[in-house]
């Protein structure tokens, strides 16, 4: 370059006027017990003034070499440190915005908040500063490759070398790669809230770096992000449901998880797990869930259905359902990857013993091999037999050897499947429950714990002699200690159980012996059975007396439906709170009307039509559960201000809002199909969701009028 041309570009380069900070926050993070520190030294640098950061040199300092990229807010430079004779990159606000001070500080701040950030996978920053004219800028590494996307883009287009270099190994441990870097940044409190091929970089040499901070949050600073009611941002197609539509409140760890798993989804598929003719398709796509699994949404290549199943997993609409952590995440890839069976994928036996083969293929290849040899010779040498005998003991030898590291592999995997029943009893989902107690009991029928937890299940379905068998250890076999479980089997082991004489004493006896948790299951199990509606019900009035003990007289209507639906009316209870001697019962109309804060969760109402919890303690949805066969809703006159949650009731025609102070309306409203009628209060706002319902021909009534 001539000294001209470096005059001009220097002087084309020293006069760009930087004025926005939003640009630029490529990498940012924070830490569990580092947290509040992170925080500290973020919070002493904001009180820096930017006269302490200006550096006077800096157009003389950085030589510009080249111009590497233009991004959303920034321009990313290829500059010569003449202090250090080293090239960098340098970041700098795109010349044709006008900053104002509010966004230079946020970028310093972003700037910042990238350069405490210290792992392999995230651009190390070397120095952040403000030219003469006021332009803030930051120094970083130069990074020599390509980026993810374009990787995936090459596979796409069949190109031969990226195929052969970028194999489906080598790409899960990019994905591992770009994992702990999000793991780290979790650790400090931060979220990155924009995960996708395009913004992670894998260098020349192997190394990944996840790059584009840029809408980077800190939990601790949530609630101030909250009250600023900024936009979040994000990518259509990856973004998670809660992220896609707005939901501040709802950001966490889980948002960065769905994402990751957004990305593992195009490394399987080639293509974003969401897709869509516009931006708007695509995030209603984004928030209502909808995804086909990867293994069936490609014909170009095979993908492993462990694979798959940990995407979608990762991509469930409902946070809780998702992977609890990035570590949990890491270890189901990192099981795949040395052929071990993932939690995903609720593995079963065969599975385990297919993946054993997999990972033993040469072992199991000669076994079979000395097998045939085995039986060949034993047909064609009657003169060898001896030696044919020891070839043949041989072999059988290995193969208790291989069944001996089966047991072993199953024992190691036996308490993740107790783990998982745990979980399944905890949100009433019986039948998962019992398939995952099924499969540890088949691992290791000899775990005390597992044991313990089949004691509870028999507990729950009147086997109180089995139970007692077990708990006692008759068998010979140790069990994880539970006296009071003890007594209670023992007490009605022998009994001849009249249910409707003795259901309410069973119920005090479960309470009593501090096996409340049980009782879900054991009405569930219950009301599942043929029974007479007139003495069924009287049992269950006395029981929810017994789980109730502030209410009184307590008040039960009941109307039954054909031979096993009912309509029950609890209205006017108020201090009725725990309906689980309902568990199991299909019920389609429940009325709760001016009862205390009922948990309806463990009744698993799942034939429930209309719901009425008007003047009741509720306060969010999450109290009343997936729904999936709701008509009618009333939560009139309560606490719940939230209703992002409304598309779990994918049916619900008619809702009433009234007498909710300072209530939400959400645009998941406008999602909801088959919705005819809102009732609401007249001082509601967000007219625009409500125009937009009415132009669909929902009915609005104000205070219910028509009543």
């Amino acid at each position: 370059m001539s000294t001209s041309d470096k005059e001009e570009n220097n002087d084309y380069y020293s006069n760009r006027e930087i004025h926005n900070s939003k640009l630029f926050s490529e990498y940012i993070n924070f830490s569990d017990t580092e947290q509040i520190l992170f925080q500290e030294d973020l919070d002493h640098e904001e009180d820096i003034s930017n006269a302490e950061i200006t550096d006077k040199n800096a157009d003389t300092r950085y030589i510009p070499v080249k111009k590497i990229r233009d991004g959303g807010m920034k321009t990313i430079w290829e500059v010569k440190d003449t202090r250090t004779q080293r090239t960098l990159a340098m970041a700098l606000i795109q010349p044709e915005r006008i900053a104002s001070k509010d966004d230079i500080e946020s970028f310093l701040y972003e700037a910042r908040l990238t350069a405490h950030l210290q792992h392999p996978n995230i651009i190390p920053i070397y120095d952040v500063a403000i030219d003469k004219n006021g332009n803030p800028y930051f120094t970083m590494k130069l990074l020599k490759g390509e980026t993810l996307e374009s990787i995936l883009n090459k596979i796409k287009k069949n190109d031969k070398t990226t195929i052969e270099t970028f194999s489906l190994t080598r790409l899960l441990n990019i994905f591992i790669s770009i994992c702990d870097a999000i793991d780290y940044a979790h650790t400090k409190g931060v979220l990155h809230l924009d995960i996708k091929p395009s913004n992670v970089m894998v260098g020349d040499f192997g190394e990944v770096h996840i790059l584009d901070w840029g809408i980077a949050t800190l939990l601790t600073d949530n609630n101030k992000y909250l009250n600023d009611n900024k936009v979040i941002g994000g990518t259509p197609g990856y973004m998670s449901p809660e992220q896609a539509m707005g939901h501040h409140e709802d950001l966490h760890f889980h948002t960065d998880i769905y994402m990751l798993c957004a990305l593992l989804y195009q490394i399987l598929t080639l293509q974003p797990p969401h897709t869509g003719k516009n931006t708007e398709t695509i995030v209603q796509n984004s928030s209502k869930g909808f995804i086909t699994p990867p293994h069936e949404n490609t014909k170009s290549r095979p993908i492993p259905k462990a694979l798959s199943a940990i995407s979608m997993k990762g991509l469930s609409i409902h946070p809780d359902e998702r992977y609890s952590n990035i570590s949990s995440l890491k270890k189901d890839i990192r099981s795949y990857l040395n052929g071990y069976a993932t939690l995903a994928e609720n593995p079963n036996l065969i599975t385990h013993i297919r993946l054993l083969m997999s990972r033993h293929k040469i072992a199991f290849s000669i076994l079979g091999l000395t097998l045939i040899i085995v039986s060949f010779i034993l047909i064609l040498s009657f003169y060898s037999i001896k030696k044919s005998e020891q070839i043949a003991l041989n072999a059988l030898d290995d193969l208790q050897k291989q069944n001996t590291y089966i047991e072993q592999t199953a024992f190691k995997v036996a308490p993740d499947y107790l783990e998982l029943a745990y979980q399944h009893e905890s949100k009433y989902n019986y039948e998962l429950a019992d398939k995952a107690l099924e499969t540890a009991l088949t691992f290791d029928v000899a775990n005390p714990d597992i044991r313990l937890f089949y004691s509870y299940f028999l507990l729950s379905n009147f086997k109180f002699q089995e139970a007692y068998d077990i708990l006692t250890e008759r068998d010979g076999l140790d069990t994880t200690q539970d006296l009071p479980a003890i007594r209670l089997a023992k007490k009605w082991k022998d009994k001849i159980i009249n249910i409707e004489r003795d259901l309410a004493i069973l119920t005090r006896d479960f309470i009593d012996h501090n096996l409340t948790t049980l009782l879900p299951r054991f009405y569930y199990q219950l009301n599942q059975k043929p029974f007479d509606s007139e003495q069924r019900m009287l049992s269950l009035k006395r029981c929810l007396e017994i789980v109730n003990p502030e209410v009184r007289n307590l008040n039960l209507k009941y109307n039954a439906l054909g031979t096993s639906n009912f309509i029950i009316n609890l209205g006017n209870n108020k201090e009725l709170n725990n309906l689980t001697p309902l568990s199991g019962l299909n019920i389609s109309v429940l009325n709760l009307n001016g009862s205390g804060r009922p948990n309806i969760l463990p009744i698993r109402i799942d034939t429930l039509r209309e719901l009425r919890l008007a003047n009741t303690r509720l306060e969010t949805l999450d109290e009343i559960g997936n729904l999936p066969e709701l008509n009618v809703l009333d939560i009139s006159n309560t606490k719940i201000r939230n209703l992002s949650d409304i598309l779990t009731y994918p049916k619900l025609t008619e809702i009433n809002l009234s007498g909710i102070e300072n209530l939400e309306l959400s645009p998941r409203l406008i999602w909801c199909q088959k919705l005819k009628k809102i009732i609401i209060s007249p001082n509601i706002k967000d007219q625009d969701i409500l125009k937009s319902l009415i132009t669909r021909g929902v009915i609005i009534n104000y205070d219910n009028q028509e009543k």
